[in-house]
This record gives structure tokens, sequence and C-alpha cells, in this order.
């Protein structure tokens, strides 16, 4: 759907200006979606890799099932046709003055664990996922998390992770899944990183490169760990770099946007005591604007790093927030074009109006509900893009449809919806089923 561009009702709010397009965009975060993903990535249920089955149980960075999990997430950005790089790249150093991830002491712990793994696993390489949507210009925002997971009581073997750092992936898989069906001033990247557990060397390592190549990094936003809230205030933390007002300002227009957006986050802005533990740091020593987005330090998920770091123990309406708030940075940032994206571009001669489904997560039997005066037919494919099952053509309507879809015959993963018209249009959605 092309956004409608309101020409009255624009509210002033210090640097942010309310945008009723940017609004609508974050209506569209989709709490479902987000457990769905969250269960994909921490080996809840079963995913579907190059189009065999499989399930992603650990993401410790040089495993063997971290690379699946690369290979996972690449596959969903495009399938969202985004043009998407798998960047391989090795450790770099440990020192006692560089930044250690959350939960780590010192760097001799780190370096110890990095050589007992690499002896055992037998390699060292990692690999970055980097997704763009190209923009009018090329100067770039990004949104970004780390993937990679760590435990202490089974970091090759079990390594959940659904809060770190699942739910970081989630918000840069949400974004990317909403944005990309429209048009931005600026490049968009989507960046995922591994070996951030290890001594944030994916992040260190993509900046590097992105300075060397003369990319114009406009700003950066790290999600690291949003989804954890056990008593009832919302509090978030805003971590900025206290050497750079940029970063302070970006920090100030999160506030901002919470405010004017009326989302439920108590913001806590972080500058001289911010933390420079995630992958937001190597941004800072290059002087890209930067914050941390994360979860209230003093109510921090005591499962981190651990086994018990699942799904079951997470927020979903305090994480749906998050994403919200990185969706509507992006877009402010991005500035949306008020032309056709993606998804409108194949739709030029509407004759679909809208799709939706009763549920991104379901059991046996779900509801399709269709808007649009010309004939469709719903087609279901699975993660690897292979057609599964063919349902009944729907005539147009004037009004909305809802189409019963039985899928009890399909086994427990992930699949997309698509419909098609006469005259070519085609728009989908994702749903999970689960058993």
């Amino acid at each position: 759907m092309i956004l409608s561009i309101l020409l009255s009702g624009i509210i002033s709010f210090g640097s942010v200006e309310y945008d009723p397009d940017i609004h609508e965009l974050m209506g569209e975060v989709n709490s479902d979606t987000l457990s769905a993903t969250l269960a994909s990535l921490s080996g809840e249920i079963p995913v579907t890799i190059e189009g065999e089955p499989d399930s992603i149980p650990c993401r410790f960075a040089l495993s063997e099932g971290s690379d699946r999990a690369a290979r996972w997430l690449a596959e969903q950005f495009q399938a969202r046709g985004f043009e998407v790089e798998l960047v391989p790249f090795l450790p770099s150093w440990f020192s006692e003055t560089r930044p250690l991830p959350l939960g780590v002491e010192n760097a001799e712990a780190l370096e110890a664990i990095y050589i007992n793994a690499q002896s055992s696993i037998g390699s060292d390489t990692m690999y970055n996922v980097v997704a763009t949507l190209p923009g009018k210009d090329s100067l770039q925002v990004i949104l970004c998390a780390h993937y990679d997971a760590f435990t202490f009581d089974a970091m090759w073997t079990y390594t959940p992770g659904a809060d770190d750092n699942a739910s970081g992936v989630m918000v840069v898989l949400e974004a990317a899944r909403i944005m990309g069906t429209h048009n931005w001033q600026h490049t968009l990247r989507f960046v995922l990183f591994s070996g951030e557990e290890l001594g944030l060397w994916g992040s260190e390592a993509y900046v590097k490169d992105a300075v060397e190549a003369g990319d114009n990094m406009i700003a950066a936003l790290n999600m690291d760990m949003i989804a954890y809230n056990s008593d009832v205030l919302p509090h978030m933390d805003i971590h900025c770099n206290p050497y750079d007002q940029a970063s302070q300002d970006m920090g100030q227009m999160l506030i901002e946007l919470i405010d004017i957006y009326e989302l439920d986050i108590v913001p806590d802005q972080h500058i001289f005591d911010a933390t420079d533990r995630s992958d937001h740091y190597w941004f800072w020593q290059y002087n890209i604007p930067a914050a941390l987005l994360i979860e209230d330090f003093d109510d921090f998920n005591p499962f981190f790093h651990t086994t018990n770091d699942r799904l079951s123990k997470l927020d979903t309406a305090y994480m749906a927030e998050a994403v919200r708030l990185a969706l509507g940075w992006a877009a402010s940032e991005a500035g949306l074009v008020e032309e056709p994206g993606i998804r409108d571009q194949a739709l030029e001669q509407p004759e679909l109006v809208s799709l939706r489904l009763s549920s991104a997560v379901v059991h046996n039997h779900l509801w399709l509900e269709i808007s649009s005066p010309h004939s469709l037919t719903p087609v279901i494919y699975d993660a690897s893009g292979q057609r599964v099952k063919t349902l009944e053509t729907i005539q147009g309507s004037s009004g909305s449809v809802r189409v019963p879809i039985e899928v009890s015959d399909l086994p427990r993963g992930v699949y997309w919806i698509a419909v098609s018209g006469t005259r070519g249009g085609m728009i989908s959605e994702r749903f999970v089923v689960v058993r």
C-alpha cells in the first residue's frame, strides 16, 4: 500500500516532526511475527535452510550452528527482496584496553574461551550478514545487532540467546520487512554481526571495511537485548558517545520519538556513564554517530548467557515498542520518498487492496482476509521458496472477504502466503506453523 501523504496535522517536537506515514509504518509491527522470529532463531521451532528442514539451537560464533544461522538470516532478507551478502572475517586481537562484551570480566578469560573453542572446532571464520536497501543517494542509515550467542554451560551445543541477542536481530528483520516495501532518500543497511560475544569482532571488521571503502555512514542504531522486562515499568536505556554531540543528539531524537508517537517506553539516556560493551563501540571509534538501545540495566535479564534465556522469559509488548522506536528512528533518518516502493511497483495497476492473516503463528487453521476487486489465487511457499500448496481462486469483491485456510498438513516451519491476480500484482505475508 502506498502511504498517503497528509498535508496537514504536522506537529513539531524539537528536532523531530510528527509524520503520519511513519506512524502508519509503526502500526505494521506485528507481535506474532516478532515471536515467530525469536522462536526460529533461538531453536524453539524448526526452520528451513537452503531448502532442507533444520533448526538453530546453537549460535556460538565459531560453531557450525552459527554458520547455519547466518544462512537462515540471509534467506530471510532475500525473501523480502533485499540485496544480501555473507561477509567472512577473522578475529582480531585480545587486549585489556579493548572493550569486552557484557558478562565477560577480562581479556584473558575471553582468550581462553576462544583458544579452547578454536582448537575443538577447528575454524575461526565468522560471517556478518549485510542486507542493503538502496536509496536515492548513497548516504547510509544503519540498523544493526549481533546474532551470535553464548552460554557458559553449553556454549557449543545450546545457546538459545532469545534476549541476547535474538531480540536485537528481531528488530532488524522486522524493520527490514516493513521498510523494504517503500522507497527512501538514503540507503538503508541492515547489518547482523557475529563474534560480538567473543570480543566485538564482527562490528570491528564491518566498520573498518566500510570506512576503507568510503561508505558515508550517517548514523547507526545498535540493538542488544531489548525484550526482558520483569516489572510494570517499561524502562529502556539509550547509551550515547560522551565525546560526540551527534551521538547525544541521536539519543535525544530517540526520546522525542517516544514522546511524539506515544510509545510505551520510559527512556533513560546515558552519556558519561554510557557502556561501550557492544557493537556500537566500533562506530564510536571512527566518529560515526551511534547509540545503543538496550533494556533497563536496573532490571537486567538474569538469564543472559545461560540456557534459560528463552522466549518464555520475555515481554512481547515491551519488545514490540522497542521495534517501533527503532523503526521510527530509521524511517525518520532515511526519509520516506513519496512514490511507490518495492511492493507498490508490482501493484502499479492495483487490483489488490489488502491482504491480512489472522495470526502470524498458527497450529492448524488460519484466516486470510482479502480486499480486491479482481480474482486472486493464494499460493503457499515454504521458507526456501518452494510452492507447497495452491488454494482455490477467490473471486473479486467490493469489500473484504475472509477465507479459512487449513494448514494441518504442513510440517512445522516458516511459510509465506502470496496472492497473485489477473494483472500480475503480488503481495505476501509470513506465518509460522507450530505444533
